[in-house]
């Protein structure tokens, strides 16, 4: 199977070059790829070659993470605060083409948690709620920084999520954990087994260990931390604010 992605360093103004690369790289399940990345003045072109059956979704996440590799590198040698995006995929046999979203179909299946999930996202196009008071809530902020970025970095999903947590967790009470983390599940109703069910792979990928993660356990990280933090806002909204009556997740 042959492939070819397309994409473009950020901003493009950095004028970004590189000599063409070749990669073998080996997948979770074994099939093999090898890769041929060129990056010129900003755009970056990757011919792919697969030994087996393999979907565009898993071959984007597999060389976003190589050239995040290669931006990082990068980054490192000129000091700069680059970025990168994959914009599409071509499956040069089928001759056909598929531009990526930025969509994580987090909530695409709902089955593990089912009524418990509570939250309800915002559909595009379309007028998106902001309320002016969680803007102002540094808690807030950080943790909506750590979900988008379990979308956009799907190697360290497990760590932005639960950095999301932690980040309510501190605005129960930031100078005692314990305490922090009772108020958190007294509060939003959350048990301490859902909060710790990825605490391990999350500690292993904060201390540099590159662990895998497979797209549902990806998901589950994904809804918990959705919903803790969707849970917060309801409890910021009420005056004063008070335990929510919902279902424990």
């Amino acid at each position: 199977m042959q492939f070819l992605l397309e994409g473009r360093i950020i901003p493009e103004r950095v004028d970004f070059n590189l000599p063409h690369v070749h990669a073998e790289i080996a997948t979770a399940d074994g099939k093999k790829l090898t890769c041929d990345i060129s990056i010129i003045k900003s755009k970056i072109f990757i011919h792919v070659n697969s030994d087996g059956d393999i979907n565009g979704p898993d071959i984007r996440n597999i060389m976003f993470t190589t050239i995040g590799d290669i931006v990082n590198y990068a980054g490192f040698q000129t000091v700069l605060g680059i970025s990168y995006e994959l914009d599409s995929i071509t499956d040069i046999d089928k001759k056909s083409t598929y531009v990526f979203g930025v969509e994580g179909f987090v909530f695409d299946n709902t089955d593990e948690f089912g009524d418990r999930l509570t939250f309800s996202h915002a559909q595009l196009p379309g007028q998106i709620p902001i309320n002016p008071k969680l803007l102002t809530d540094k808690s807030f902020s950080r943790a909506t920084f750590e979900l988008r970025n379990s979308i956009r970095y799907p190697d360290f999903t497990a760590l932005h999520c639960r950095l999301a947590i932690e980040a309510i967790r501190n605005a129960f009470n930031a100078d005692d954990e314990n305490e922090g983390w009772k108020d958190l599940r007294e509060n939003l109703k959350i048990k301490r087994e859902t909060i710790e069910s990825f605490k391990q792979v999350a500690a292993d990928q904060r201390h540099g260990k590159n662990t895998f993660q497979t797209w549902p356990q990806r998901r589950h990280c994904m809804q918990i931390g959705w919903e803790i933090v969707f849970r917060y806002t309801r409890y910021r909204d009420s005056d004063p604010p008070s335990p929510l009556r919902i279902p424990e997740l």
